[in-house]
């Protein structure tokens, strides 16, 4: 059996198979960031005012999260897959630590996809493009809107906040 194995790793990496072999290995690895599921939890009321991974004070009400490979900074989108509830947040802290947990969330951003009072549930992980979301935004078609090619230069993203807390995103109003 494992002469088999020999064998065929030995043909993998031949001249011809090279290439292939390692576009392939690149595309796993690429694969990696993008759409995880697993569990969430979220931060205790003890931690209010502790520093995270980055330097900065966790804030109970800001939309921040610890997720383990994510550099800092990152925007993710954490959908609730019991009731569909979406949340937006930074990536500020490491960990979890927990077997089958993919992302612990600030209490702000567990309330947004209704987690509190559950302790953990099942979510999917994203990494979410704004520009992305911007170009689909105004690629619609529907109502006969016109396509535009480019995006207009006036948009920005994350909106700057008055706030002293660089951490709070803005939190989009909530549907009746």
């Amino acid at each position: 059996m494992t002469s088999y194995l020999y064998h065929i790793i030995n043909l993998l990496l031949m001249k011809l198979y090279k290439f292939p072999v390692i576009l392939f290995l690149i595309m796993l690895a690429i694969g990696s960031y993008g759409q995880k599921t697993g569990n969430a939890s979220y931060y205790g009321n003890n931690l209010h005012g502790r520093k995270t991974a980055n330097g900065k004070p966790y804030h109970r009400d800001s939309l921040t999260c610890a997720h383990r490979s994510y550099p800092f900074g990152t925007l993710l989108k954490i959908q609730n897959l019991n009731n569909g509830k979406e949340v937006i947040v930074k990536v500020t802290d490491r960990g979890p630590f927990v077997r089958g947990r993919v992302v612990d969330l600030s209490y702000a951003a567990a309330k947004q996809i209704g987690l509190i009072g559950h302790g953990t549930v099942r979510v999917e992980v994203t990494k979410f493009d704004p520009l992305k979301t911007i170009e689909e935004f105004y690629n619609m078609d529907s109502l006969g809107l016109i396509k535009f090619k480019t995006f207009p230069d006036s948009i920005f993203w994350p909106i700057k906040s008055t706030t002293p807390q660089s951490d709070y995103l803005p939190v989009a109003p909530k549907k009746p």
